[in-house]
């Protein structure tokens, strides 16, 4: 069976979309969500994936649908 979580490079390429569509860099990003940059350069990189939590966050701080970030490519 196939995991329906996207790949981290995957992931890494819709948040950086989705970063570029709302105006927002990694500094404001870190402070609409509370995640520390470092962090969320990692998920920007594709160099790790983030937890539920930070993925609510994520999705509440873009505007954005879920399908958005877990959409297909």
């Amino acid at each position: 069976m196939k995991s329906r979580k996207p790949s981290r490079k995957k992931f890494a390429t819709r948040l950086n979309r989705l970063m570029i569509r709302r105006g927002v860099d990694v500094n404001r990003l870190s402070r609409l969500t509370g995640i520390y940059p470092s962090t969320l350069h990692g998920y920007t990189n594709g160099n790790n994936f983030p937890t539920y939590t930070n993925l609510v966050r994520l999705h509440a701080a873009l505007m954005c649908e879920w399908g958005d970030l877990f959409g297909s490519d």
